[in-house]
């Protein structure tokens, strides 16, 4: 995902072109954020992580609103054993997003304590909205 953001830069929504069965060209529309690449932070060391924890305890005491999202490694065996642990963590503030690896990054650092503080935000903290979708 990081290289094709980096790679994939000023995209703008394009015409398709007709397929053998249609004679009308078709447009795809979509949102594009507006944000730039350097805006998009990939979570895989501790500066970005305490880039993080900065933006999100910049404005303390005010209400702030955060666009919540998590991606899960999928989990083919289907017993209570099995954990579905969330690999990517998306987080976006008005004016930057941030992606976490949790698979990758928190096994280089004490996790629990890293951890805390963010959970303690997202979760506990009656300042903070999480926008957020569930397609279940």
């Amino acid at each position: 995902v990081q290289q094709y953001i980096h790679n994939k830069q000023n995209s703008e929504p394009k015409a398709s072109t007709p397929n053998q069965t249609t004679t009308e060209t078709s447009t795809v529309d979509h949102y594009k954020i507006p944000l730039e690449t350097h805006e998009i932070i990939f979570v895989d060391s501790m500066s970005n992580y305490e880039r993080l924890l900065d933006g999100l305890f910049k404005n303390n005491n005010e209400e702030i609103l955060i666009g919540f999202d998590c991606e899960w490694k999928p989990v083919f065996n289907n017993t209570s054993t099995s954990k579905q642990r969330i690999s990517v963590m998306q987080i976006a503030l008005s004016n930057e997003v941030y992606l976490l690896d949790l698979l990758n990054f928190f096994h280089t650092c004490d996790p629990e304590t890293i951890q805390q503080r963010l959970a303690n935000r997202l979760f506990d903290d009656d300042h903070v909205t999480l926008l957020c979708k569930n397609t279940n």
